[in-house]
């Protein structure tokens, strides 16, 4: 009886996780009555109707396997997060236009809340998702200096694990994401470098 009303307590908690996580996740696909951090409130019907259908559209982008994966997690330590990542004077890092399949190319751009702005920060995964479901990736898991950045479906190599540390984001060979010379114009790829602590590596997360 002991370990039945466990497993169902296990189950309500995760479930709970499971609802939190997705609520927390609106912003991805541009709905503006939750963000992060606001959902502490007790739910509503209208609250389940909205987490059906982020989880229907979760499955049509690929990114039901993360929710699953996160959401113990999000309850442990709270520590998914979405939102705009900023960089070199303010601006935010941005993905090419209209371009779903893999290959986009990653660069910074005036922050304006649009989707393409939108991450999604995995920490048990160290992925970094976009609102396609894409991952932030080095091409061919080349760790040479200069390798510009791109989306790709995410398919848990090292070439997609990124960890944010004293304000830089990390990645393969530890190097780091780095603003193609340092420039603040519209449209500047991001690229791997080694770190050198520079405003062309310092990255503000969303919380």
């Amino acid at each position: 009886m002991a370990a039945r009303i466990c497993a169902r307590s296990k189950h309500r908690s995760w479930m709970a996780a499971v609802l939190s996580t997705a609520l927390a996740a609106q912003p991805l696909f541009g709905a503006a009555a939750f963000r992060s951090g606001q959902a502490a409130r007790p739910l509503a019907f209208r609250d389940f109707k909205i987490v059906m259908q982020y989880l229907f559209k979760l499955i049509l982008n690929g990114l039901w396997l993360s929710l699953l994966v996160a959401a113990p997690v999000q309850a442990a330590t709270s520590s998914l997060s979405i939102g705009e990542i900023r960089g070199i004077a303010g601006k935010c890092l941005d993905i090419e236009p209209r371009r779903t399949e893999g290959g986009a190319k990653v660069f910074i751009w005036d922050c304006n809340g649009s989707k393409s702005q939108q991450w999604m920060i995995i920490p048990i995964s160290g992925e970094i998702r976009a609102a396609s479901g894409k991952c932030l990736d080095v091409p061919n898991a080349n760790p040479s200096d200069y390798t510009k950045l791109q989306m790709w479906a995410c398919n848990a190599s090292n070439a997609q694990q990124w960890r944010y540390v004293d304000g830089e984001i990390r990645g393969l060979a530890g190097k780091c994401v780095d603003v193609d010379n340092a420039e603040t114009a519209n449209g500047t790829p991001v690229q791997l470098m080694e770190c050198n602590s520079t405003n062309a590596q310092s990255w503000v997360m969303p919380r």
